[in-house]
């Protein structure tokens, strides 16, 4: 069964290897449709990761996430929400609530209705980590990361998404546990327990989204958001980007008028943009699929 697995894994992951590598621009242009087909494949590979939600049909909601926050642009993203009535939920890296602005950001975030999420201290791959020391280093990043989100009481959730997307849960789990993290969808019977997402997020793949080009920019994020309207279904969980470190400002900007269209395109299909802790409660009755 473990050589199954692991076959079925290095599937995935030279199916997505694959498409990066040889046709870039096509999958640019619709991402939501390779990362859809290959869903139920990740789902049965990697059961320890939340990838959409159970809903029923008739219950048209979207788990709206934002990553990376807070930077600079955070304030403008949230009064993107504002303008449409949306409330989504943030996973925070604690390391860049650094100055007073950003500080205000967060304080905003709380009274706005928000959700807060942990996404780790820096935006560093755990595979980055040194395999010697992997558990300590890990736990030590985690409860700092945790500690600094306890400080917004009930707007700080219990959900956790890995930076890039790597966790190796045979070396998470006991931390994850020890600082109150369990398993979000427990009630519906599910073992789930890392968030990550429905569709790739193109939007901060590395030079489509952040070149010295605006309008290209622009372009690759519409893309981004044409593919998510083409393909959305009840109980998607989607990621839009905050950040600007490591010259990610241009992401930011690029990323502004590709989230406000999203909502509204979405909301026109009859979607309701929901936090995750939202969309976990709409599953309740709906039983996994």
């Amino acid at each position: 069964m473990r050589i199954l697995r692991t076959l079925a894994l290095l599937a995935v992951t030279l199916a997505l290897t694959l498409t990066l590598a040889l046709a870039p621009s096509i999958v640019v242009a619709q991402p939501a449709s390779v990362q859809k087909r290959l869903l139920p494949l990740a789902e049965r590979t990697m059961g320890d990761a939340v990838w959409r939600l159970p809903a029923a049909k008739d219950d048209r909601f979207v788990v709206l996430t934002i990553d990376d926050a807070p930077s600079s642009y955070t304030n403008a993203i949230l009064d993107i929400l504002a303008e449409e009535k949306v409330k989504a939920t943030f996973f925070v890296h604690t390391e860049q609530i650094n100055d007073d602005t950003r500080q205000a950001a967060m304080k905003r975030l709380v009274q706005d209705g928000h959700e807060l999420a942990h996404h780790m201290p820096r935006d560093q791959s755990a595979a980055d980590y040194d395999r010697d020391s992997f558990e300590e280093l890990f736990r030590v990043d985690f409860y700092n990361a945790h500690t600094a989100l306890s400080a917004y009481g009930k707007a700080a959730k219990p959900y956790f998404r890995p930076p890039q997307g790597w966790y190796k849960s045979a070396l998470m789990d006991t931390t994850l546990t020890r600082f109150g993290y369990g398993k979000p969808l427990a009630d519906l019977g599910s073992e789930r327990r890392y968030i990550m997402a429905s569709f790739i997020p193109w939007d901060a793949a590395a030079g489509k989204t952040d070149t010295d080009d605006p309008a290209h920019n622009r372009k690759m994020s519409d893309r981004y958001t044409d593919g998510l309207l083409k393909n959305l279904f009840p109980g998607a969980v989607v990621i839009f980007h905050d950040g600007e470190e490591d010259g990610r400002a241009r992401r930011a900007e690029a990323t502004l008028g590709a989230l406000e269209r999203f909502i509204r395109e979405a909301k026109a299909k009859g979607y309701d943009l929901v936090p995750l802790s939202e969309g976990i409660e709409r599953s309740g009755a709906t039983g996994l699929r």
